[in-house]
């Protein structure tokens, strides 16, 4: 095999890897019809000022739900237009005129200790169906559990990779008097030489790529069977936080909403979730891979009956997300009421990993 064939290899390895990376890169999406977004301000020591936006892309004017939720419970609130304290947060009832953004605002208190933490969500008031959410914060996302930080890994690895070329620099310069006689053995053996690099090369890249997908496939398979689960494939999950967006392998997920009551026909649980499909392909959102953990390894799926109707009679799971699209949806469960709830898996696969959010 010449130098060039082992170059070839080398460039389909190479090729290979890079494509069995997660992609990162988004193709650019229309604007949303309506959306929301939500500022937090520092008005006292105890107190913030929330500014929530609803832009209306539409030609025609829009009249929309708003929801204001708060990780803690206020202990006193006030709003703007009309907005009523419920126990469940702040909600408006609002016209936003078309092609035009529509701005109210709340100013909230905390006893002691507080996370000024935030979502608002807008929805249909006919059909109740949640069009957009959005989180305001003031503390920084990126310290939470599940945000991302899958730059250090390869910041390290290029610092490694520096100090390394940097020592064997050093040690050539030392040893100066060597270079004429490798270079000369080099020179003899060209063909040799560069045989034994690419070869060295295969094996260490075949060698990475063999470990990646492998640890890939651990960390996706659980090995433990649990009553209940048909797909036992989950491994280690993201911790996903309230109103924090934490990534499974090709989709990201945000938890805006999650309650539960007790109704004359047993408890009920909600959840209103955001999908953003961050591959280059289509995927498919399957109700049923969105479980709700008991206690003991027993799990139950979104109850699709009450799910289509909480999404205003629209099957939201039917169409596959596009690549860069983001979808928010409600997720309607029927625990039972006798077992202890554990957390809520989101996956995008039957064998994804998945994201987790611990209840209780």
């Amino acid at each position: 095999m010449t130098p060039r064939h082992y170059a070839a290899v080398l460039a389909t390895l190479a090729g290979g890897i890079l494509l069995a990376q997660p992609a990162s890169a988004n193709p650019e999406q229309p604007a949303p019809p309506i959306s929301i977004e939500v500022n937090a301000l520092t008005r006292t020591a105890s107190g913030t000022g929330y500014v929530v936006t609803v832009h209306n892309n539409l030609e025609v004017a829009q009249q929309v739900e708003v929801i204001q939720r708060f990780v803690q419970t206020p202990s006193a609130a006030t709003a703007s237009d009309a907005g009523q304290l419920q126990p469940e947060g702040i909600t408006w009832l609002v016209e936003v005129p078309p092609q035009q953004p529509r701005a109210i605002s709340s100013d909230v208190t905390f006893n002691g200790s507080f996370t000024t933490r935030s979502t608002a969500c807008i929805r249909d008031v006919t059909t109740k169906r949640t069009l957009d959410c959005a989180t305001g914060d003031l503390a920084v996302g990126a310290t939470e559990a599940g945000a991302g930080t899958n730059w250090i890994p390869l910041a390290l690895l290029v610092i490694a990779v520096g100090l390394g070329a940097g020592g064997v620099l050093w040690i050539l310069r030392r040893r100066s008097r060597w270079v004429p006689a490798l270079k000369s053995f080099v020179g003899e053996h060209r063909d040799v030489v560069v045989g034994w690099v690419a070869a060295f090369a295969v094996v260490v890249i075949s060698a990475s790529a063999f470990l990646y997908l492998t640890g890939r496939a651990r960390s996706a398979v659980d090995l433990q069977d649990q009553p209940g689960q048909a797909m036992g494939w989950s491994g280690q999950q993201t911790a996903l936080t309230l109103g924090l967006p934490a990534s499974s392998d090709k989709v990201e997920f945000t938890l805006y909403h999650w309650a539960c009551q007790q109704l004359d026909a047993g408890p009920q649980c909600l959840a209103t979730v955001a999908f953003r499909n961050t591959s280059k392909t289509p995927q498919q959102w399957v109700p049923r891979l969105q479980r709700l953990q008991y206690a003991d390894g027993d799990w139950i799926g979104a109850d699709p009956v009450l799910s289509f109707v909480a999404n205003g009679s629209s099957d939201l799971f039917a169409a596959p997300v596009a690549a860069g699209e983001r979808r928010v949806a409600t997720l309607v469960y029927q625990p039972a009421k006798d077992k202890a709830l554990s957390r809520l898996e989101l996956r995008d696969g039957a064998f994804s990993r998945g994201v987790a959010f611990r209840i209780g």
